[in-house]
């Protein structure tokens, strides 16, 4: 451990946790060529401000299944994956498995070539074959020593991923992939001698048991406590799913049409994770979800950070989730469902005024009163597919059967933080007691910040604009007059210039028009040795005032 960094800010965390999950990555690839990855795919943008230190999650690519393929002559592949989508729920489908080495698949695939992601245990129970795979990995992984991956510099990275320059996330992996492989270029660590990756034997790693993904609880003396990090195997697919409906349900005249139609060239990833169990499914062991990394990565990184659909997304992922805190917090509400009510809110107020600085509480309580009603009817439609439910899909609703208390109890949360939020708004002259400095709750003092400086705004909404000038000021007047003396005297210099030179024009050579043919002809002549010093000087003055 003495190569992590010694400061535990949250940047030197997501580094650390980044170092690991490489070091882990590179030792699956190195034991099985069927789950190595090229790059480490993040499932948040990497340009986000919003970063949750506590919690990483990572696509892992199965660059051998995925499309487009990382090098050209990787097209004459033996193995390649179709997709599937009749006969299952929307949002999921089934991959068919078409290799010429069925053989190197048989541990994965069924009699009828479809990947399996479960299989079956004493007659009715599943368990996920293709994540067991992974977790057999990564066990074997972390209990090797270092120098059965080696330094960062040693490692092939031609398809492992070692080089923290890798580490991107969908949006960028998609222009990434095309260029070609020879073009690339990413950023290394150098070629001290000295670095060298975490040794997983120093921390405490453990695996918790999860429907939906491989999730390991990682500490150590440098993680500043338990650090949750969910890895997802995924393959990525080229294309657009043929249910989707995104480009169908919105007009041709909305402002962000054209962001929409980029989005549905990013093509989407299919993961191992299964449909709801109150979802009807006939061949559950062999369905996979489809979800859209690449595009959700454009929706989030489209609008600058200074933006009001920037500031309404920061506040919703900021202040929301810290509703989970204590015994009666929230456990259905995800952010997911915050990013997808807030997608729809950007749809339905298609006119950019809508989108006034002065609207944000509007939209930010809008979304939560949609937020509310899903947690009431557990029903809200996907962004991408009209009959798909993310309410079911929620990380806590997938992993286990939700009661109708819980959705009750976020319900209740969610309406006690809009009625808080409301009183505060109201009330906010008597916020300001005479024992309030003697208060010292931080969280107190940022209430009264925020409700300071929405006063101010108030104040400065209010205040009459400056009447407008219909004269120039004094230093305008100035700086205009030095702007005329400079144009006078370069008029004044040019003119003098050529009153000089047409004395010396003596020969048909120099042109009295000067053109572009006759520019490069002076320019010719000045530096020619075969005249005399005063006509070549001639030449070139004549070049310069031209």
């Amino acid at each position: 451990m003495n190569d992590l960094p010694t400061s535990s800010s949250s940047l030197n965390v997501e580094a650390i946790v980044n170092r690991i999950i490489q070091r882990l990555l590179c030792g699956i690839g190195k034991l099985d060529k069927r789950f190595a990855c090229k790059f480490l795919v993040t499932a948040e943008p990497m340009s986000s401000s919003i970063k949750l230190f506590k919690s990483f999650s990572y696509y892992i690519r199965l660059d051998v299944l995925s499309e487009p393929k990382i090098y050209e002559d990787d097209f004459d592949y033996q193995v390649r994956c179709i997709v599937e989508e009749d006969g299952v729920p929307q949002g999921f489908a089934k991959i068919r498995l078409v290799t010429n080495e069925p053989q190197k698949w048989a541990d994965l695939i069924d009699n009828d070539g479809y990947l399996r992601r479960m299989y079956r245990l004493f007659l009715c129970n599943y368990s996920d074959k293709l994540k067991l795979r992974f977790v057999e990995l990564l066990a074997k992984s972390a209990s090797y020593k270092s120098d059965f991956v080696g330094r960062p510099e040693d490692v092939d990275e031609s398809y492992l991923c070692g080089c923290p320059g890798k580490i991107v996330d969908a949006g960028l992996l998609h222009e990434i992939l095309k260029s070609p492989a020879d073009e690339q270029v990413f950023f290394g660590m150098g070629n001290t001698g000295s670095s060298k990756f975490p040794d997983p034997r120093d921390l405490r790693i453990a695996v918790v048991e999860d429907a939906q993904c491989v999730k390991l609880r990682i500490s150590g003396p440098k993680t500043s406590g338990d650090i949750a990090v969910v890895l997802l195997p995924a393959i990525e697919f080229s294309g657009w799913p043929k249910y989707t409906d995104i480009l169908s349900r919105i007009p041709l005249t909305h402002p962000d049409i054209l962001i929409h139609q980029r989005a549905t060239t990013t093509g989407y990833y299919a993961v191992p994770v299964a449909p709801h169990l109150t979802v009807r499914c006939y061949d559950r062991p062999a369905t996979w979800q489809l979800r859209f990394p690449a595009a959700e990565c454009l929706y989030q990184t489209h609008y600058s950070e200074r933006s009001v659909v920037s500031n309404i997304y920061h506040f919703l992922r900021t202040k929301v989730p810290k509703l989970r805190k204590g015994d009666n917090g929230v456990c259905v509400a995800s952010g997911y469902m915050l990013k997808t009510l807030l997608w729809f809110r950007l749809e339905s107020c298609g006119r950019v005024e809508d989108w006034d600085h002065r609207r944000v509480a509007e939209h930010v309580l809008s979304v939560l009163d949609e937020l509310v009603a899903a947690l009431k009817s557990q029903h809200h439609r996907s962004y991408f597919y009209p009959y798909a439910n993310i309410v079911l899909n929620a990380p806590r609703a997938c992993r286990t059967m939700v009661s109708e208390d819980d959705y009750q109890n976020d319900v209740e949360v969610v309406e006690a933080y809009m009625y808080g939020l409301f009183e505060k708004s109201m009330g906010s002259d008597s916020i300001v007691t005479g024992q309030a400095f003697q208060n010292t709750d931080a969280d107190y003092w940022q209430n009264l910040e925020s409700v300071m400086l929405h006063k101010w705004y108030r104040v400065l909404e209010t205040m009459d604009p400056k009447p407008r000038r219909f004269d120039y000021s004094r230093k305008q007047v100035e700086y205009i007059g030095e702007v005329f003396k400079g144009m006078l005297a370069t008029r004044h210099c040019v003119s003098i210039i050529r009153r000089l030179l047409n004395k010396y024009i003596v020969t048909s050579r120099i042109p009295n028009r000067l053109t572009a043919s006759g520019i490069l002809q002076l320019h010719l002549y000045a530096h020619s040795g075969a005249v005399s010093k005063a006509k070549r000087l001639t030449a070139i003055a004549l070049t310069i005032a031209y």
